[in-house]
């Protein structure tokens, strides 16, 4: 019944009494987890986010990117809360959203860290010196580590609340199963023609 979809008999079209309750089904969990939906509009506003997060996030200084990050993920649960249905695209959307702020801030996390290491490289190398901590220039490479791991962090955390709530979903929606209604088990034949059939 489940995988034909059909809510009425074939022969007598009598709408099925059904009922849906829990059952463990870990084969439908699985494949639930492994699919993510997502639209042509829900492409288009991943796009759009990635682009934008860049270009803000390049025009921003490096100690301001933590409150950007908090208030893009607190604005990111917020809207989820308020336009969420029971349909489990809206919380697909919610995870593509994510990762469409998330991947920029890593790149731009990375690319500032390779670049204080650089700049420490070569003003320690013209001091005659490594770039250790023991070198001046150091701190800004220790000052770019410890902002790029609070922000990573922060959006790691983020990331793996998004997935928790996607869990959460897919195994109630799909550890269920579809059974009979008030289904009440009735013998092909009446007791008569039972009685002659014996006798036959």
């Amino acid at each position: 019944m489940e995988s034909s979809g059909r809510t009425s008999c074939e022969i007598c079209n009598t709408e099925y009494k059904q009922k849906e309750i829990f059952s463990w089904q870990c084969n439908k969990v699985y494949q639930g987890c492994m699919q993510c939906k997502c639209s042509s509009t829900d492409i288009s506003m991943v796009f759009l986010t990635f682009i934008m997060t860049i270009i803000v996030l390049m025009l921003s200084q490096i100690k301001d990117i933590f409150l950007l990050t908090a208030v893009s993920a607190s604005t990111m649960f917020v809207s989820f809360i308020i336009f969420y249905s029971k349909d489990i695209a809206s919380i697909d959307m919610l995870l593509w959203w994510k990762l469409a702020y998330s991947i920029p801030l890593w790149m731009i996390m990375f690319v500032e860290v390779e670049e204080k290491i650089d700049i420490c490289n070569t003003q320690c190398f013209l001091h005659h010196q490594q770039c250790i901590r023991s070198c001046p220039y150091y701190q800004k490479v220790d000052t770019a580590w410890y902002i790029s791991i609070k922000n990573i962090g922060f959006d790691a955390i983020s990331i793996a609340i998004v997935l928790l709530c996607r869990s959460l979903i897919v195994c109630f929606k799909y550890n269920t199963k579809i059974v009979f209604d008030d289904y009440e088990t009735k013998p092909l034949l009446a007791e008569s023609d039972d009685q002659v059939d014996h006798h036959c």
